[in-house]
C-alpha cells in the first residue's frame, strides 16, 4: 500500500518545459483553493554547481548540464514528500509569509499584469532543502482534504511521483516561444552561453523527457503553455474541487 492510499492528501503534479507557466499555475491554485495547501518545488532540490555528479555539457559548451535527474537531490525530495503525506494537515507547519520575502520572484509572463491577489512563490538559489526547513504553503479550512502541489520540470520522470499523483498536468511550448520567454528570466547558465546551452541542453533534454513522460505516464492532462493562464487555472481548480468534494 502506497503513501497515497493511506494519506488524506490530494496530490497534484505540475510539470512541463521551462517558462511554460508551471509556477504561475501553482501560485494561482495556492491562492484560489480554500483547503490547506502545501507546495513542493523540484527547483529547491537542484544540486549546487560544484556537485561532482552533474553530467558534462555537450561540446562546444564547457562546464555542466543541469537538465537531468542526476542534478536533482531525488532522495531528499522523496523524503520530504513522504514526510508531508505522513503528517496530518492539522499538525503540519507551513510558511505562508512569502509576499514579504526578498527572494520572491515575479512568476507572471511579461505580457501579464501583476495580480496583487495572486501569491508569489519565492525561488531558492538551488541546493536541496535542509531537513529543518519549513514547507511552503498555507493552512486554511481543516474540514477539507488537504492538497499537496508538486511542481517541477522533471517530476514525472521520477517514477515514484506520477504514481502518487491524483491529478497530473504538463505544460508545453514550442521552441521559439520557450526561448523568447527564457530570455526574460534571470537564469544562471553553466558555461555562460545562454542560447547554446538552451539549444544543446535545455531543449534537447526537454524533448527527451517529454517523450518519456508521454509514453510512460498515464492520465496526464497536457496544456499548451500559450493558452490563457486563467483558463488553465480554472480547469485545474475545478478538477481539484471536484476531487475534494468526492473524497
Amino acid at each position: 500500500m502506497s503513501e497515497a492510499d493511506i494519506s488524506p492528501w490530494i496530490i497534484v503534479g505540475i510539470s512541463g518545459v521551462t517558462c511554460s507557466g508551471k509556477s504561475t499555475l501553482a501560485s494561482k491554485l495556492l491562492t484560489g483553493l480554500h483547503n490547506t495547501v502545501c507546495y513542493l518545488a523540484q527547483d529547491d532540490y537542484i544540486l549546487p554547481n560544484d556537485f561532482p555528479g552533474h553530467p558534462a555539457a555537450p561540446p562546444p559548451l564547457k562546464g555542466i548540464s543541469k537538465e537531468s535527474l542526476q542534478s536533482i537531490h531525488v532522495e531528499t525530495m522523496m523524503r520530504d514528500i513522504r514526510k508531508i503525506l505522513n503528517t496530518s494537515h492539522h499538525d503540519i507547519v507551513l510558511s505562508d509569509s512569502w509576499e514579504e520575502s526578498a527572494e520572491t520572484r515575479n512568476i507572471l509572463r511579461p505580457d501579464q499584469k501583476d495580480d496583487e491577489n495572486t501569491m508569489k512563490i519565492p525561488r531558492t538559489n538551488g541546493g536541496a532543502l535542509h531537513s529543518n526547513a519549513l514547507f511552503k504553503g498555507r493552512k486554511q479550512d481543516a474540514s477539507l482534504s488537504p492538497v499537496l502541489i508538486i511542481e517541477g520540470f522533471l517530476i514525472f520522470n521520477q517514477p515514484e511521483i506520477p504514481e502518487l499523483c491524483n491529478l497530473k498536468y504538463f505544460l508545453t511550448l514550442n521552441k521559439e516561444e520557450c526561448w523568447k520567454r527564457r530570455q526574460t528570466r534571470n537564469f544562471s547558465i553553466p558555461g555562460g552561453n545562454a542560447k547554446l546551452y538552451f539549444d544543446l541542453c535545455t531543449w534537447s533534454q526537454y524533448e527527451k523527457h517529454y517523450k518519456d513522460v508521454h509514453q510512460r505516464v498515464k492520465d496526464i492532462v497536457i496544456y499548451n503553455g500559450m493558452t490563457n493562464p486563467q483558463e488553465i487555472y480554472h480547469n485545474a481548480l475545478k478538477n481539484i474541487t471536484d476531487l475534494v468534494e468526492n473524497n
